[in-house]
């Protein structure tokens, strides 16, 4: 019985050894599978704050894009703009050289008048875009330099008529005056 006893004592001595083996084992397994557990979590952190990042990126790269395609719109607008003042530009230049052109033909014909031909004709409202409330500044300036250069051209046609009249009196009194000595030359 004593045997039996020390046999069975031994026996669960040895289980009992076994499993505090096994329960050591079980708690270098679990403290390591704790430390890998916590090793994740940190790593999940880092990960989760990296992709916090990249999305605030990502949207700050979205904003800017919009941004961006705003301003390319902007500019594709302004463009057009460029465009269609330059081509209103050019054809108002062109309406101009034509009128002064038809109004050298007409002075070449006729020049009396000229003053207020050239002046019709530069003026005329045909040539002035319809859209000249959205005019740009070089048509602007363009219509100002037509505007002065008929001040100076109806400045200048005034000179011109009343240096001719001029001449016309000198001339009549030069008449004159050759009729008086013509007379006197006459009489004598």
């Amino acid at each position: 019985l004593l045997q039996e006893q020390s046999r069975q004592l031994t026996e669960l001595s040895t289980r009992l050894e076994m499993y505090a083996t096994d329960g050591e084992e079980k708690r270098h397994t679990l403290s390591a599978a704790a430390q890998d557990l916590s090793e994740i979590k940190s790593e999940l952190r880092r990960k989760e704050q990296t992709i916090r990042q990249l999305n605030k990126q990502t949207m700050q790269y979205e904003f800017d894009k919009k941004s961006f395609e705003g301003n390319l719109t902007d500019a594709e607008n302004a463009l057009r703009t460029a465009a269609k003042d330059k081509e209103v530009l050019a054809n108002y230049i062109r309406s101009v050289e034509k009128a002064l052109l038809e109004g050298k033909r007409q002075f070449r014909q006729s020049p009396e008048g000229r003053e207020v031909t050239l002046s019709q004709l530069l003026l005329n409202t045909d040539l002035i875009p319809s859209d000249i409330s959205k005019a740009g500044p070089e048509l602007i300036a363009c219509q100002n330099l037509v505007a002065a250069f008929i001040d100076v051209y109806h400045s200048a046609t005034s000179k011109i008529k009343s240096l001719e009249e001029e001449v016309v009196a000198h001339r009549q009194h030069v008449e004159a005056m050759k009729r008086e000595l013509s007379d006197t030359i006459h009489r004598e």
